[in-house]
């Protein structure tokens, strides 16, 4: 998968800020496609990017 699959006019993000929790996800809609795909940011332990 590259950044070439994803429809850069639409991402979504998300974030979950409840009982001690600090997560946020970007979501980025696929070229082509009704689905998605969801990259969720780990505040202790970065995941390599596209």
């Amino acid at each position: 998968m590259s950044a070439d699959d994803f429809d850069s006019t639409q991402h979504l993000h998300l974030g979950y800020y409840e009982d001690h929790f600090d997560l946020e996800a970007t979501a980025y809609k696929l070229q082509g496609d009704d689905k998605g795909v969801v990259f969720w940011e780990n505040k202790q332990q970065r995941f390599p990017s596209i």
